[in-house]
């Protein structure tokens, strides 16, 4: 059956759909563990996906347009491996940007990729994988191994994985689902998710959960061992985090929905909302939330052990006027008289003071014409 399965996908590959035209059709014996690096100087997209041959099947085509406007493409045995490259053909610009290279190869193979401008789809790949692409999506799935992929300008889907390494796009989304091991994924203008850390069989999977973005919103399912997250511009959400979470943005609302350890959580303009389970006994686990404009409110377990430390600066030229709202008991101090010159600079502050049992933990909070409020579980 599945030999039947591989014939039928390379007669699909090869004949495609009417009309398209092959420009390269060609098989190479390798040796398993063997390296294709490729080099698509005139662009194009590139798809990989492997077999239990040790050989590398590629299929060039097109959809349109005379073969011989098309670039000059060189397949060739490398070592152990082999090299897939396009150069121009009589110094013109070839329509590049229109073909489409299928590749397979081992299932223990490396990559070294580089492309002008294309998509990359690669799976059930176990291997080092590196490369770039000056513009498109990158679509990964079902590898193993060591990965080191960029992206000028386009999406990233990583899915049911064990990597380390990193990926990252220079503007699109990034989602991660199903990885595990210490990959890092970021984007410098997209949205970045990571979804299920756990692995099929249950077990807690993946590292220190690290991603960044300048200028999208950030969520994550569990981050078992730790997550430093920030971006420029967006909200945060940490569903699930043990030992600690490190968020900032500059422009959005932060959200950790259950929390076993330390925080430390900046937002230049948004609300803060923070859910803390455990007794604080084990540890570090102060908290300190940080929001220039916007409400904070944090959930304790009703014995867990602090040390209240609360400020709220209230600016006599806004309207908003924020308040300490507490189950549990404390001091709270609002200042008699306005400080600071006259003018929209006259500021006002409410403080709040308090402990819990041995008081050891910190709680840190402060913001500018917002609620402090602090809920007990």
């Amino acid at each position: 059956m599945r030999k039947r399965i591989i014939v039928l996908l390379i007669l699909l590959v090869t004949f495609g759909v009417a009309g398209d035209k092959v420009l390269l059709d060609k098989t190479l014996k390798v040796k398993s563990g063997g390296k294709l690096s490729v080099d698509l100087n005139t662009g194009g997209d590139l798809s990989i996906s492997t077999w239990d041959k040790k050989k590398i099947y590629v299929v060039a085509k097109t959809g349109s347009g005379d073969k011989d406007s098309y670039p000059e493409i060189n397949f060739k045995k490398d070592g152990g491996g082999a090299s897939l490259s396009t150069s121009n053909r009589n110094n013109h610009n070839n329509h590049s940007s229109q073909i489409t290279f299928t590749v397979i190869i081992p299932k223990e193979f490396d990559l070294d990729l580089q492309s002008m401008g294309g998509d990359f789809e690669i799976f059930n790949l176990k291997g080092s994988i590196e490369g770039r692409t000056m513009g498109g999506s990158l679509d990964l799935e079902n590898l193993k191994g060591n990965v080191n992929l960029t992206t000028m300008g386009g999406r990233i889907s990583l899915k049911n994985s064990t990597l380390e390494g990193s990926v990252s796009t220079m503007g699109g989304r990034v989602l991660m689902e199903n990885v595990s091991g210490s990959v890092k994924g970021s984007s410098m203008g997209g949205e970045v998710i990571r979804r299920n850390v756990e692995g099929p069989d249950g077990k807690m999977t993946g590292g220190l959960v690290e991603i960044s973005s300048m200028g999208g919103s950030i969520s994550v399912d569990d981050a078992p061992e730790g997550a430093d997250v920030h971006t420029m511009g967006g909200a945060i959400r940490i569903k699930r985090a043990k030992q600690f979470v490190k968020a900032k943005t500059m422009g959005g609302k932060i959200t950790i929905d259950e929390i076993e350890g330390w925080v430390d959580a900046t937002t230049m303009g948004g609300d803060i909302k923070v859910e803390v389970v455990g007794k604080g006994q084990n540890g570090n686990a102060d908290i300190k939330l940080s929001s220039m404009n916007g409400d904070i409110t944090l959930t304790v377990p009703k014995k867990y052990e602090m040390t209240f430390d609360l400020e709220i600066v209230n600016y006599k030229s806004s309207s908003e006027k924020g308040n300490i709202i507490s189950d549990f008991e404390m001091d709270i101090l609002e200042e008699d008289a306005w400080q600071g010159d006259s003018g929209n600079d006259q500021r006002k502050s409410v403080t709040g003071k308090g402990s819990v049992g041995s008081g050891k933990n910190k709680i840190s909070i402060k913001t500018h014409n917002g609620n402090i409020v602090i809920k007990k579980h």
